[in-house]
């Protein structure tokens, strides 16, 4: 890793004394657990199912209250420039949220950079491509896909409803419009967990597209204040 990239990516490093440093340290010298999935379930590591298969989501006891996020060694990516795009949108998101006092209905989970340990190194051969980072997540404790879709229907309110479309609106968060990218967790509070996606102005905001998790009578709310078809082209009729 060169000095400068080093030093541009030092304000997104997990603080030396955080509570689960030693024991991120501890673990990623013991072998080099990017190699494969495998390697990561051998070390103890619980590996999540999860849609975009690219990217290594897993949990470790050792490291409670935490999740990791990794790209393996054979993916031809620079790992570093996502990292970095989602603690900056994880920290825009958490700005919104304080400055119009959502905490109490809303979070976003706080995100560092981890660099792994120097060595052990990958195997030197073609088709490897070294990771120099992973991503070190709070775990928002959410529910799971069938209970988030029921409390979508059960638990969303009008004061909500206004929150969530103020922090997409201003954070132009085009991804976050999907049940799944803003889940319930079990503290009752909506995650906003898709930090990726943010002030992204070439695709439009397509806040119909929420209607569909929502009860009747929070759809018609939903429909209220969120643009007409008028105004945001890209809605359909509603």
């Amino acid at each position: 890793v060169s000095d400068e990239l080093w030093n541009e990516l030092k304000p997104y490093f997990l603080p030396e004394n955080h509570p689960i440093k030693a024991n991120l340290d501890a673990l990623f010298s013991m072998q080099r657990l990017l190699t494969s999935r495998k390697t990561l379930k051998h070390a103890g590591f619980n590996v999540l199912k999860h849609p975009q298969r690219e990217i290594v989501i897993a949990r470790h006891p050792a490291l409670k209250g935490y999740l990791v996020k990794a790209y393996l060694d054979n993916k031809r990516i620079d790992e570093w420039r996502w990292w970095k795009k989602r603690i900056d949108g994880a920290r825009q998101i958490q700005e919104c949220i304080d400055r119009y006092n959502f905490n109490a209905l809303m979070k976003t989970p706080k995100k560092w950079i981890y660099p792994l340990p120097s060595e052990p190194s990958p195997p030197n051969v073609p088709g490897i491509q070294r990771k120099n980072f992973i991503l070190v997540v709070e775990d928002m404790n959410i529910l799971s896909k069938k209970e988030n879709k029921k409390a979508f229907k059960a638990r969303m309110t009008t004061p909500l409803l206004d929150a969530i479309f103020i922090v997409l609106s201003e954070n132009l968060l085009v991804d976050s419009i999907f049940a799944p990218n803003i889940p319930f967790s079990r503290d009752g509070k909506i995650a906003f967990i898709d930090t990726e996606h943010f002030n992204n102005v070439t695709r439009s905001m397509k806040y119909w597209k929420l209607l569909k998790y929502l009860s009747p009578e929070m759809r018609e709310y939903w429909k209220m204040i969120i643009p007409s078809p008028e105004q945001n082209p890209a809605a359909p009729p509603i």
